[in-house]
């Protein structure tokens, strides 16, 4: 768990699949590395800066390179801590929050919850491929699973996306 490359790829994996419910643990985890990271990379650009107007073209090398080697070292154990947050908090498809009163695990899981035009967009998009047998008759199969003879389903609503600028710490510059 050394490997910068290894440890975002790994928690990418696992937002990926778990991007509704994971996205913001990612985004304030973001955030928090960049508020670490700015006063470090405003300092670093000011002794650079110094020393390659005094012509001290090694120390502004040096005084950059320890800001990237820092900032890698400082991302990776960071990114490191959130995939372990990720997976403990949504492992098996729950999500975990802090319970102290529970022995077994310290923590109460939850369920995600779906609205219903979500549940009729799974329904329609799948068609009859989850359809109990002997439902045949049935017209559509509501987001509840139950068999609606004679009538139609409703028009899911579209999922719009959230516009980037609207995500705090997006940065469209």
């Amino acid at each position: 768990w050394d490997s910068a490359f290894w440890v975002n790829s790994a928690v990418a994996t696992l937002v990926y699949a778990k991007e509704d419910r994971a996205a913001p643990l990612v985004t304030n985890a973001r955030c928090a590395l960049e508020d670490y990271l700015a006063p470090r990379v405003t300092a670093a650009r000011e002794l650079a800066a110094s020393a390659f107007e005094a012509g001290n073209d090694a120390g502004g090398l040096e005084a950059l390179t320890q800001l990237a080697e820092e900032a890698t070292r400082e991302a990776t154990k960071r990114w490191t801590e959130l995939w372990q947050d990720i997976m403990v908090t949504y492992a098996d498809g729950y999500t975990a929050v802090a319970n102290p009163d529970d022995l077994m695990c310290g923590c109460t899981k939850t369920s995600p919850t779906f609205d219903d035009a979500w549940l009729a967009k799974v329904v329609a998009d799948t068609g009859d491929r989850y359809r109990l047998p002997g439902t045949e008759d049935c017209a559509y199969i509501d987001a509840d699973g139950h068999c609606q003879p004679g009538s139609t389903p409703p028009v899911p609503k579209e999922h719009l996306a959230i516009p980037k600028h609207l995500v705090r710490g997006v940065n469209l510059a």
